[in-house]
């Protein structure tokens, strides 16, 4: 970030001279969901990739700098030599993504402003945009594209990536996945593989869920319609724009952890069963620790009355371990059994809680 701003200040002293070249378009909130489209697709650029590296070379080669938004956040803006430079443009893109629905991310983005070819030549023949997630940058057209996408659009389409690589999700990358409760609410994770196609860039560009969340988030920042860019499955209800903004403004970071106390005997049941909330997909952690002479196991039931468990842990000792990944549960059935001796328990429970 440091050799951006560095360069941005050195071609800030010597701008072209005016009218030299045509100006970039200069972009507005009002601008977004106001041109129909016909299957845009953008692209999200792999680390390796050579698209990558031409995104981050151009932008080093462009004009501009940091850019405060009305908040005094720093946006960094670039736009192509081949544009005159101009200062109101670079600023109406750091003003536009400071009036989305955002976090500190913001501070990261990296924006590269390029002609029509320019930007194809960089994301793809059949983008009008596209973001790399390893440079935090994001590629976008300078004046309407041929199919008549507003650039605010593409804008926050790719801003919504932007926000996905900095989010998480248990059960896959955030930018493949979207993020955590947006993701859990359209069931990503028991799809895969038939309803939805994580990270596929390809023949599956309408059903990956990371676009679908990058289209979510455009609506939530203005209007649904029109809605012809992914699969209608990812076409947002009021509760999933709701848990998209929650994604945004209050994201998940991780489990949270409860804990359930217990006593076995030598004489009564063998059992003790825990009713635990999963009001998420992902990661569930058990760890059981026992006293006295109790030697105890763990399991995991998909419902109370379910004899086959959907794991368990039978060592030897007084403490057990158990971690794994849950989908589409909302409530799961945690049993500690007895398997020798006898005493208290300490049983700690790690899951995928919404947060406050």
């Amino acid at each position: 970030m440091r050799k951006l701003a560095a360069v941005a200040l050195l071609v800030l002293a010597a701008p072209a001279p005016a009218g030299a070249k045509p100006a970039a378009t200069r972009v507005a909130r009002s601008d977004l969901g106001t041109a129909s489209r016909g299957g845009v697709r953008d692209r999200v650029l792999t680390p390796e990739s050579a698209s990558a590296k031409r995104a981050a070379r151009a932008s080093q080669k462009g004009y501009g700098g940091v850019y405060r938004t009305s908040a005094g956040e720093p946006v960094h803006v670039f736009t192509s030599p081949r544009y005159a430079p101009d200062n109101s443009v670079n600023q109406s893109y750091a003003d536009f993504l400071g009036g989305l629905v955002h976090r500190n991310e913001l501070h990261s983005v990296v924006v590269y402003v390029a002609p029509y070819d320019e930007m194809q030549s960089i994301c793809s023949a059949e983008s009008d945009s596209c973001y790399s997630g390893e440079d935090n940058m994001l590629v976008v057209v300078g004046d309407t594209p041929p199919d008549g996408t507003s650039i605010a659009d593409l804008l926050a389409h790719e801003y919504g990536h932007h926000v996905a690589n900095h989010r998480h999700n248990d059960v896959g990358r955030a930018l493949d996945y979207g993020p955590e409760y947006w993701s859990s609410y359209q069931h990503v994770c028991q799809g895969v593989g038939t309803d939805y196609f994580p990270g596929d860039q390809g023949a599956h560009y309408r059903r990956d869920p990371g676009e679908g969340w990058a289209e979510t988030y455009r609506a939530l920042n203005r209007s649904i319609e029109p809605w012809d860019v992914v699969s209608d499955v990812f076409y947002p209800t009021p509760r999933a724009l709701a848990l998209a903004r929650r994604d945004v403004r209050k994201p998940y970071d991780g489990g949270e952890y409860v804990v359930r106390k217990g006593r076995l005997r030598r004489h009564g049941s063998r059992w003790r069963k825990f009713k635990v909330p999963v009001e998420n997909d992902g990661d569930v952690d058990l760890r059981l620790t026992g006293h006295g002479s109790l030697n105890g196991d763990l399991y995991v039931f998909g419902s109370r009355k379910s004899k086959k468990p959907l794991a368990r842990a039978k060592r030897k000792g007084r403490r057990e371990h158990l971690r794994g990944t849950y989908c589409g549960y909302r409530h799961l059935w945690i049993g500690v059994r007895r398997r020798s001796g006898a005493g208290s328990f300490r049983l700690k429970i790690t899951l995928p809680f919404f947060t406050t």
